[in-house]
């Protein structure tokens, strides 16, 4: 009695699989890298803005406090005209 062979046809579909999962796995690799860096990216240049921000309103606090040469507001401490 003979056995048909059709267990190499199956062989072959299984080896085709094996491909096409590994395939995959290397692309869902490849793309959760770059949502990383990406995510890295996104967070520095939020940092940046941030930054850029906290710059200019120190520089603004400054020459604020330049100006008024330490006048405290609500104080009374304005300079004030002379009547003549």
């Amino acid at each position: 009695m003979k056995i048909p062979q059709k267990n190499s046809k199956r062989g072959i579909a299984l080896i085709v699989v094996m491909i096409a999962v590994f395939v995959l796995s290397v692309l869902a690799g490849a793309f959760a890298y770059s949502m990383k860096v990406e995510s890295k990216l996104a967070m520095n240049a939020n940092n940046l803005a941030r930054g850029r921000r906290r710059g200019e309103m120190d520089s603004a606090m400054a020459s604020l406090r330049e100006c008024c040469d330490g006048a405290m507001v609500g104080a009374g401490r304005f300079p004030t005209i002379k009547p003549m």
